[in-house]
Parts: C-alpha cells; sequence; structure tokens
C-alpha cells in the first residue's frame, strides 16, 4: 500500500511540474519600445465663457433715399423716411 501511495504522489508531482512548464499560463513577452512615440497632448483646461457675449450694433452711413416706409403701430398707419426721421 505505502508502494502505491509513493507511485501516485511521484505520478501526481510530475504531472504538476509538466503543466506548470507548458508555457500557457506565463506573463508574455516583455513589452518593447516604440520607435514612433506618441504625439505629445497639451491638457491644459481652456478657458470658456459662462454666457455668450452681448451683440453690438455699428450703424452704417446714413440713407439717401426719396422712398418712404410705412408701418403699423397701435392700428394706426405710419409713414416714415428711409433713415427712420419724419
Amino acid at each position: 500500500m505505502l508502494k502505491r501511495v509513493m507511485l501516485l504522489g511521484g505520478v501526481l508531482l510530475g504531472v504538476l511540474i509538466l503543466s506548470g512548464c507548458s508555457g500557457g499560463t506565463g506573463p508574455g513577452p516583455i513589452p518593447g519600445v516604440s520607435e514612433n512615440p506618441l504625439p505629445v497632448v497639451d491638457l491644459t483646461p481652456t478657458v470658456r465663457p459662462t454666457s455668450p457675449p452681448i451683440p453690438t450694433f455699428t450703424p452704417g452711413p446714413k440713407l439717401v433715399s426719396a422712398n418712404r416706409l410705412l408701418y403699423i403701430r397701435n392700428g394706426r398707419f405710419w409713414l416714415s423716411n428711409a433713415d427712420g426721421s419724419g
């Protein structure tokens, strides 16, 4: 009986040693250094405004026209010059 236990133990020990040497569970190859380095990315945050800027109006030259504008305000018709006067 002792011979069987020793023989079985030796066989199991051999199987464990051989299965550990198969190379399938190793750490793998050592990573190499790439000759093409990755581009440098600037990670500094950019300042963004919290609200859009206030729109501005730049008046152009006054219009010279004999045409008149007709518009309705408060239910009445009104006439005006093309430059807004009158």
